[in-house]
C-alpha cells in the first residue's frame, strides 16, 4: 500500500501526520489481535521517506497509472519498509529532522539499500513525546560539556526552594559564553530528578520590546490561555478567567489581566476611573497571586532570559518577585548578558536584587560564568567536530580553542567552519584549503551564510524582522507562499543558524543574537530599509496572536524603514496606552524616540504635532522624576512656546498647570503666582473643571505666600464648583479630584485662621469623601492626599495622638501603592512626634530621612518647610 501525505494537498505537518498515521495503524493492529481476529498472525511494516517527487498519471503500453509517483523519496519509502522489523514504524533522515520534537526515535545506523550510493540513516519511531518550550530552546546538537559547579548552583537553589524558602539565581556573563545553556541543562536534570516537577515559565526578554509593558508575561498569559487571534472577545475573557479557577476572591483580578492583555468583556461596561500606578501594582499583585495559585510541589522554575533587554514595567514586577518568592517554593532564574561585573550590578540594582549599600538578600545567589578553560575547551571542539560528523586533528583543535577565547558558542562555530571547508578570507570565492581556521568569528559565521545559497536571503530577511519571528510573518514579507520556505527554513535549522518550532508557519528563533547580527548587516542599507518597511506595514495591517504585534515594535520597522510619519503615529499611540497602565518609563523612551524622528519629516510638520509629544512627555516625566525636575520643565517651556499658536485651550491649561506644579514644588513662588494667574484667565474661557483647577492653584500660591484669608476664598470656590463624592480625576491638568483636594486644603487653612470647628468639619467631610472612594483605585492618590492634610491639620491644632494615628495610616497606604513622596511626607510627621514626646535623637533621624527623600524628588519647597521642625528638634536635645 502507497499513502502520500502531501498531494494532492499539502499540509505543513504532513512528516508529523504521516509518522502518527503509521503509529495508530501499528496500534490499531495490535487493538485488532487481541479482539476479533485474535487466532490471526498479521502484521504490518511501515516505511516513511520525505522529499520531492512528480506525482501524475503514466501511460505504459496502453496502461494508466491514475497519481503515478517517480522520485527518491517514494523508492526510499519503499527500501525503509523493506527492512523494517514487524510492526513497526521507520523513517528516513529528513523525516526525523521535520518531526523531531514530536516524537521519541531509535538509530538504528546506516543501511545498504539498493538504489542508493551511500549508507543511509534508518531511525525507527518508538512513540509520541511532550516537549516543552524551554527543552526546544536548549536542545542542542552537542553535548553538554563541563559547568557542573553553575549546574549544582541552580540544583542546590532549587532544592532550598522546594521547602518553601524560594531563591533567586543570577547567572551573568558576555555573550556566547552559555547562560542560556546552562540554565536549560538545569532545568532538564531538575525534569530528570523529579517527575512531577511542572515544566519551567520561561520569560525571554528582546530589545524590540523594552518599551513594551510585559510582553513575555503577556505572551505566556495568551499562550497558557489557549487564546487564539480569532477568538471572540467574550471567550477570549472566559478563557483569561478560566486561569484563575472558580476562586470568587481572585475573579478581581480577571478584568486586571484581560486589560493587560487587551481583553474586554462583550458587552463592555464603562470601565472606572483607575489611577494607573495603582492600576499598574493591583496588576503586578495579581500575576504573582495567579503565580502563587499554578504552584504546587515540588518547586516551580520561572525563567527571566536577557533581562538587559527588560522593559520597566518588568523590572518593577521581578523587584516585587524578588520580594515575593523567599516564601514559596519556587525558583527565579535569570541571565543577563554584561560584559562587565559592573555593567551588571548597574542592572541588577535597577531591579532590586542589590541593595542600595551593594549587599544582597539572603536568598539571591549571583554566579559569573566564565570562559571555558582550555581542556574544556577541547573537549567541546572534538564533541563540536563530532557532530559535524568531522575529524580534527590535535594541532588544528588547539588553534581553534584558543581562537575561540574560550566562549562555547564561538568555538562550537569555528568548528563547524572549519569543518566545512568554507573561504574565511576577504575572497570568499576561493576554496579554504584543509587545515584553514577562519581569524574571526564573525568571518566563520559569514562564511556559512554564504554558504546557504538562497536561504542566506531567508536568514537576512529574518533577521531584519528581529531575533524571534514567525514563518508566517516571514513568507508575507518575502511574497512567498509559507510552504515554499519549508526547506529554506530546515537548511538554517540544520546549520543551526536558527532553531525553533517544527513547522513553517511557527515560530523561530535565531541561535544567537551574534548570528542575526551578522545576518542584518550583511544587507544592504537600503534593501534593509524596504524590508523593514514591509515588515512594519505587514505588523501594522495583520496583527498577530495576541501580545505579539505592538505599536513601539511597528514604530521601530517604520522608522527604520525611513517613514517617520507613520513611526511617530504608532510611538504616540503606544505611549498612550503605557502611561494608561502607568508604564511611564516605557512611555517617555516612545516619546523621546517620537521627537527624535519628527526632526527627519521635510518640510517640517505643523507644531500641533510636537506640542502633543511635548505635552505628553510632560505628564509621563513629572510621573517618574518629579513635579519639578529640570527635564520636565524644559518639556513644558518648549510646550508653551508651541502653544502661543494653538486654539486648544486644553492644551495650553495642561502646559500651565505642569509649570505651575513645577514651580511650586521647586518653591519659585512668585513665578508660580504668574502661573496661576494665567491658569484662571484660561480657565474663565474652558470649563468648570478647568476652573477647580485654577482656583486649587491660586489657594496653593496664597497659602505658601502666608495670604490665608485670599487663599481660603480660592479653595472655598473651587470646592463650590465640584461635587468631590462623584467626580472623576482629570489627568491632563491636577490629574486627581481636585474638589477633594480644594476641601482638604481648606480645612487646614480654616485652622490657621482660627475657624477651628469649621475646619474640623471641613477635613472631617473631606476624610469621609476619602474613606467612601479610597476603594476606587483612580482616587487612592487623591484619598491619600486628604489623609495627609488631616494629619497637618492636626499637626497645627497639636493632637499629637491623632497625628501619629493618621501618619501611620498613611505610611501603609503610601507604601502599598508606591506613593514615595507622601510616605516621607507621613515619616517626617511621625519623626515630629517621636521627637516631641522626648525620643529626639529617633525623631532627628526620622524627619532627616523624610527630607532626603523629598529631595530627591525635585520637593524644594517641601524641604525647606521639613528643614523648621528638624532644626526645632535639634535645639530641644539636651546639651
Amino acid at each position: 500500500m502507497l499513502i502520500y501525505f502531501g498531494y494532492p494537498v499539502a499540509f505543513e505537518d504532513s512528516a508529523e501526520r504521516a509518522i502518527r498515521a503509521g503509529l495508530e495503524i501499528v496500534n490499531a493492529l495490535a487493538r485488532l489481535q487481541t479482539g476479533q481476529v485474535a487466532d490471526l498472525d498479521i502484521n504490518v511494516r511501515i516505511g516513511i521517506a520525505t522529499g520531492l517527487v512528480v506525482v501524475g498519471d503514466a501511460t505504459a503500453e496502453g496502461v494508466t497509472d491514475r497519481d503515478g509517483v517517480v522520485g527518491e523519496a517514494a523508492n526510499l519509502a519503499a527500501r525503509l519498509q523493506g527492512i523494517a522489523k514487524p510492526n513497526t514504524v521507520v523513517v528516513s533522515e529528513f523525516t526525523r529532522q521535520l518531526a523531531s520534537e514530536a516524537f521519541e526515535y531509535r538509530d538504528l545506523g546506516r543501511h545498504e539499500l539498493k538504489g542508493f550510493a551511500k549508507p543511509v540513516p534508518v531511525y525507527q519511531v518508538i512513540g509520541q513525546r511532550e516537549v516543552s518550550r524551554l527543552e526546544a530552546r536548549g536542545a542542542a546538537l552537542t553535548p553538554f560539556i563541563g559547568r557542573e559547579q553553575e549546574i549544582e548552583v541552580l540544583l542546590s537553589r532549587w532544592r532550598l526552594a522546594t521547602s518553601r524558602k524560594g531563591q533567586v539565581v543570577v547567572l551573568i556573563g558576555q555573550s556566547g559564553v552559555g547562560k542560556s545553556r546552562v540554565t536549560a541543562e538545569a532545568t532538564k536534570r531538575i525534569a530528570q530528578h523529579s517527575e512531577s516537577a511542572p515544566a519551567p515559565v520561561v520569560l525571554q526578554y528582546s530589545p524590540f520590546h523594552s518599551n513594551t509593558p510585559l510582553f513575555p508575561v503577556v505572551r505566556h498569559l495568551a499562550r497558557k490561555a489557549h487564546i487564539e487571534a480569532e477568538d471572540p472577545t467574550a471567550e477570549k475573557f472566559d478563557k483569561l478567567a478560566g486561569l484563575f479557577g472558580g476562586d470568587p476572591a481572585r475573579q478581581e483580578a480577571v478584568p486586571l489581566i484581560a486589560d493587560l492583555l487587551g481583553v474586554q468583556r462583550v458587552p463592555d461596561p464603562a470601565p472606572p476611573a483607575v489611577d494607573p500606578a495603582a492600576k499598574q501594582q493591583l496588576t503586578i499583585e495579581a500575576l504573582l497571586g495567579l503565580s502563587e495559585a499554578c504552584i504546587s510541589d515540588p518547586a516551580k522554575t520561572v525563567v527571566f532570559e536577557d533581562v538587559q533587554w527588560i522593559d520597566p514595567t518588568s523590572r518593577l514586577l521581578l523587584a516585587r518577585a524578588t520580594d515575593w518568592v523567599k516564601s514559596v517554593n519556587a525558583l527565579i532564574a535569570i541571565t543577563l548578558r554584561a560584559n562587565s561585573r559592573h555593567d551588571a550590578d548597574r542592572i541588577l540594582r535597577s531591579v532590586g536584587l542589590i541593595q542600595a549599600d551593594g549587599g544582597v538578600f539572603d536568598h539571591v545567589t549571583i554566579r559569573e560564568i566564565r570562559e571555558l578553560d582550555k581542556e574544556e575547551g577541547r573537549k567541546l571542539a572534538a564533541a563540536a567536530a563530532g557532530a559535524s560528523g568531522y575529524a580534527v586533528d590535535s594541532a588544528l583543535l588547539d588553534t581553534l580553542v584558543d581562537k575561540s577565547d574560550g566562549i562555547p558558542l564561538f568555538l562550537e562555530e569555528l568548528v563547524k567552519v572549519a569543518a566545512s571547508g568554507a573561504e574565511l578570507s576577504g575572497e570568499r570565492a576561493a576554496t579554504t584549503e584543509p587545515g584553514a581556521v577562519p581569524s574571526t568569528i564573525r568571518d566563520a559565521l559569514m562564511a556559512q551564510l554564504d554558504q546557504l545559497g538562497f536561504a542566506k536571503e531567508v536568514a537576512q530577511y529574518a533577521s531584519v524582522i528581529g531575533h524571534e519571528f514567525s514563518g508566517d510573518l516571514l513568507a508575507k514579507v518575502m511574497r512567498r507562499p509559507v510552504g515554499e520556505l519549508r526547506a529554506l527554513l530546515k537548511s538554517l535549522v540544520d546549520a543551526r543558524i536558527i532553531t525553533g518550532g517544527r513547522t513553517p508557519s511557527e515560530t523561530y528563533w535565531f541561535k544567537h543574537t551574534l548570528v542575526r547580527d551578522i545576518s542584518y548587516r550583511s544587507l544592504l542599507n537600503k534593501n534593509r530599509r524596504q524590508i523593514h518597511l514591509l515588515v512594519a506595514q505587514e505588523l501594522a495591517n495583520n496583527p498577530a496572536e495576541i501580545g505579539v504585534v505592538n505599536d513601539d515594535r511597528i514604530a521601530q520597522h517604520y522608522s527604520l524603514g525611513d517613514s517617520p510619519v507613520n513611526a511617530i503615529a504608532f510611538w504616540r499611540s503606544g505611549a498612550g496606552v503605557a502611561i494608561a497602565r502607568s508604564a511611564n518609563e516605557e512611555a517617555i523612551a516612545m516619546l523621546q524616540s517620537a521627537l527624535a524622528e519628527l526632526k527627519k519629516i521635510r518640510p517640517a510638520p505643523s507644531p500641533t504635532l510636537e506640542l502633543d509629544l511635548l505635552v505628553t512627555q510632560a505628564m509621563a516625566l513629572r510621573s517618574v522624576r518629579g513635579y519639578s525636575a529640570p527635564e520636565v520643565e524644559q518639556a513644558l517651556t518648549r510646550a508653551r512656546v508651541l502653544c502661543a499658536d494653538s486654539d486648544d485651550i486644553g492644551k495650553r491649561l495642561s502646559v500651565d498647570w505642569g509649570l505651575f506644579q513645577c514651580t511650586f514644588v521647586a518653591g519659585d513662588i512668585e513665578r508660580a503666582r504668574g502661573y496661576a494667574t494665567d491658569l484662571l484667565e484660561l480657565a474663565k474661557q474652558g470649563s468648570e473643571e478647568a476652573l477647580v483647577d485654577a482656583h486649587l492653584a491660586s489657594g496653593m500660591v496664597a497659602f505658601d505666600a502666608g495670604e490665608f484669608a485670599t487663599a481660603m476664598t480660592s479653595y472655598e470656590a473651587g470646592a463650590h464648583l465640584c461635587r468631590p463624592e462623584a467626580d472623576q480625576p482629570c489627568f491632563l491638568t491636577h490629574g486627581q479630584n481636585a474638589g477633594l483636594f480644594c476641601l482638604s486644603y481648606l480645612a487646614r487653612t480654616q485652622c490657621i485662621m482660627g475657624y477651628l470647628e469649621r475646619g474640623h468639619a471641613t477635613i472631617a467631610r473631606a476624610q469621609e469623601i476619602a474613606a467612601m472612594r479610597s476603594q476606587e483605585p483612580g482616587h487612592i492618590h487623591s484619598s491619600l492626599n486628604a489623609t495627609i492634610q488631616a494629619v497637618r491639620l492636626f499637626h497645627v491644632c497639636g493632637d499629637l495622638e491623632v497625628e501619629k494615628r493618621l501618619a501611620v495610616e498613611a505610611v501603609e497606604v503610601a507604601r502599598r501603592n508606591r506613593y514615595a513622596y507622601y510616605e516621607a511626607m507621613a515619616r517626617c510627621h511621625l519623626g515630629w512626634v517621636a521627637g516631641a514626646e522626648g525620643n529626639v535623637d529617633d525623631g532627628v533621624a526620622m524627619l532627616s530621612a523624610g527630607i532626603a527623600a523629598a529631595a530627591d524628588g525635585h520637593r524644594a519647597l517641601t524641604v525647606r518647610i521639613l528643614s523648621a521642625p528638624v532644626a526645632i528638634a535639634r535645639s530641644s536635645r539636651p546639651s
